[in-house]
């Protein structure tokens, strides 16, 4: 049966997934072509086929198509984001905040695998919720000094892809900014959806304008990133 022949030859062989960890799809699309009206849930997909030893669990949105990934450190507590050798007005990114201990966001997926993934996939998106207490992320409710620069935050892509908000085609849309008010000693936060090209996906570090001042700090959420 295909539970026994997938476990020796490898899932280019199975005829019907099951998505389960014997018998894994190859992305959630895979699944959804064969089983459509399985419901969202936790499956266990094989992009990169041969053996199914390294099939990885991941939260199929069937209906949609799509494989979502989640991060392993989904929370970046909030911190003062300042380097030494940064200027007014330039970006600071996590990655360079030594407080952070932190090189580039992380997800539930090995590198062989989620390049198989990417490359059979067309679109990514990912969500990320950007926390403050007295920082603007993205922008302002009032005129602020000159002393204070600000400006939107910008992201990487996992193809060092710079994202902004004001490019065309390399940007990315604000569902929500209470971040811009910069109520001190007051937790509020900023949400924005990125999307885009597959290779885009997910995103690994975030830079935001900050004066670096005591009591202004930020922080991240990461969601999962999701590929159809």
């Amino acid at each position: 049966d295909d539970d026994s022949t997938a476990e020796a030859l490898g899932n280019g062989i199975i005829r019907v997934p099951k998505g389960t960890k014997k018998v894994p799809a190859r992305s959630c699309k895979h699944l959804a072509q064969h089983l459509p009206n399985a419901p969202d849930g936790d499956y266990w997909i094989d992009p990169n086929g041969g053996v199914v030893d390294d099939a990885i669990k991941v939260h199929c949105k069937v209906r949609k198509w799509q494989t979502c990934i989640k991060p392993k450190q989904p929370i970046i507590a909030q911190q003062v984001w300042q380097r030494s050798e940064s200027y007014p007005g330039s970006h600071t990114w996590l990655s360079s905040v030594s407080a952070a201990q932190l090189d580039e966001f992380t997800y539930s997926i090995p590198a062989a695998q989620l390049g198989s993934l990417k490359a059979m996939s067309e679109q990514g998106s990912q969500r990320i919720t950007l926390t403050c207490s007295g920082q603007a992320v993205i922008g302002r409710a009032r005129r602020s000094p000159a002393l204070v620069p600000t400006g939107a935050a910008n992201f990487l892509g996992d193809d060092d892809t710079l994202l902004t908000m004001s490019h065309p085609r390399r940007g990315y849309s604000v569902e929500r900014d209470d971040c811009q008010y910069e109520k001190p000693h007051s937790e509020a936060d900023s949400l924005v959806r990125i999307g885009g090209p597959a290779a885009r996906f997910p995103i690994r570090d975030v830079g935001i304008v900050t004066d670096g001042r005591p009591g202004h700090t930020a922080g991240v959420r990461l969601h999962e990133v999701c590929f159809v």
